[in-house]
C-alpha cells in the first residue's frame, strides 16, 4: 500500500484507492466493496 499515492499493488495489479485508509483492516474492507 502506498498511502501517499492512494494506490495498492497486488499481484502486479495496481488498484487506485478512492478513500483514505489507516490500517490493513480498512484495506480488506475496502476490497470487499469492489467488484474485482
Amino acid at each position: 500500500i502506498m498511502y501517499d499515492d492512494s494506490i495498492a499493488i497486488v499481484n502486479n495489479d495496481t488498484i487506485f484507492i478512492q478513500s483514505r485508509l489507516y490500517d490493513p483492516y480498512s484495506l480488506f474492507y475496502y476490497f470487499r466493496t469492489l467488484e474485482l
